[in-house]
């Protein structure tokens, strides 16, 4: 399909600097892609020239086009919109954890990691008597609800 240059240098420039790119399997002329501001059928036929090239790689799931650089589409980007070998895609970089950021995590507990499930197993935490698991004991049921066989009678 032919795409004029000026959208195709657009659409071009979105995927790279996210590094991503995703667009609806909805390929109707009328339909706009909210990221460019172009048609989206553009779009969906400039990643799939993208993909056949091998700039791309693309994941389909739930009407949705998910389509991520390559390496070789980062250099081929590189070189279409001639850009320095400095600047690349926000997927690339690596955001830091600061001591902070660290330290306020392990507080609310998303960094304690598998401690609860370990010292469960290893009988540190238990309901049962003094020196027996906490399985060991006396066990009790009630009786039924109505349904079934119920209490025994005595």
């Amino acid at each position: 399909m032919l795409i004029p240059t000026d959208i195709r240098k657009s659409i071009y420039e979105i995927l790279f600097q996210e590094g991503v790119m995703i667009a609806m399997k909805d390929i109707r002329p009328s339909t706009m892609h909210p990221l460019c501001k172009t048609k989206n059928l553009y779009v969906v036929n400039a990643m799939r020239t993208c993909v056949s090239k091998g700039f791309v790689r693309e994941l389909f799931a739930w009407r949705c086009h998910y389509y991520f650089l390559t390496p070789a589409g980062i250099n081929y980007l590189r070189e279409y919109l001639h850009l320095p070998a400095e600047i690349v895609p926000k997927t690339m970089k690596k955001t830091a954890v600061t001591q902070g950021d660290y330290m306020a995590l392990s507080d609310t507990g998303a960094m304690r990691g598998q401690s609860d499930r370990t010292a469960f197993r290893l009988g540190t935490v238990g309901a049962g008597a003094p020196g027996k698991p906490a399985t060991e004991g006396d066990i009790r049921f009630r009786g039924g609800t109505g349904f079934g066989r119920g209490k025994p009678t005595n």
